[in-house]
């Protein structure tokens, strides 16, 4: 009886340690300097780099080294708290991310987005359909929100701004609030960095800039399998960069 409580128990644990391992959490990274307080992920191997490759993006194994160095921003003569990413890829890679599940080497199907893409100006619409295995994605991307003269500024403020993703085809839509960022104006504006089948189900993945301020990167990952009930993605993975 002993015995079978033991393997009983032994087997519970597994399967534990199985779930944990499975549900690692996503990290999403860039290469460059960060400031030491704005770092938490791990150097090592398990990071992937979407790189830009023929007029698309591929899938590529992007093991990280973290160097210590100066913040010349930060640090006193004598510190050294800045934290350098790198990668052996001699090319930059658009973004990296660790904890995909089944993350598979090469080419990534990806919206053919404009490649001086800026701002969307409330109203605007990007198109992020893909095509794979002669079935269509339709998704759309529209920038929704407010513009107000600022009576201090002088100039024009955004306000209740966010993203309005919308799939399928009339008369069948599918909408989703996406990203709402703070009023801001256009010294730091919010943007599409990437839109693609990141976890190869077929459907588009987004990631955002939400910032609402120069000296800010804020990205947000989206993916469609990580969608819950009546959405379209879920945010899985988020990375505040500060600048000086």
């Amino acid at each position: 009886m002993k015995t079978i409580r033991y393997a009983t128990m032994i087997t519970l644990i597994a399967l534990v340690t199985l779930s944990a391992r499975a549900e690692e959490p996503i990290q999403i990274l860039t290469t460059g300097q960060f400031h030491e307080n704005e770092f938490k992920a791990e150097a090592g191997d398990g990071w992937w780099g979407i790189f830009p490759e023929g007029g698309g993006f591929t899938l590529q194994p992007a093991p990280v080294t973290v160097t210590i160095e100066y913040d010349g921003i930060m640090d006193a003569e004598d510190e050294k708290t800045g934290r350098r990413v790198s990668i052996p890829q001699k090319s930059t890679p658009v973004f990296l991310i660790k904890g995909l599940p089944n993350p598979t080497d090469g080419p990534l199907a990806s919206a053919d987005l404009p490649t001086n893409l800026g701002f969307l100006y409330p109203g605007q619409q990007l198109n992020l359909s893909l095509v794979k295995d002669k079935r269509v994605d339709y998704r759309s991307l529209i920038a929704i929100g407010n513009v107000r003269e600022h009576t201090v500024w002088g100039a024009i403020y955004f306000h209740d701004y966010h993203f309005l993703l919308v799939a399928g085809q009339q008369p069948s839509y599918i909408t989703q609030e996406l990203g709402h960022i703070k009023p801001f104006v256009l010294d730091g504006i919010p943007k599409v960095v990437w839109a693609g089948d990141l976890d190869r189900n077929g459907e588009s993945d987004l990631l955002l800039d939400v910032t609402w301020h120069y000296n800010l990167s804020h990205y947000e990952l989206y993916l469609s399998s990580a969608a819950k009930e009546g959405e379209l993605v879920g945010k899985v993975a988020e990375l505040v960069r500060t600048g000086c």
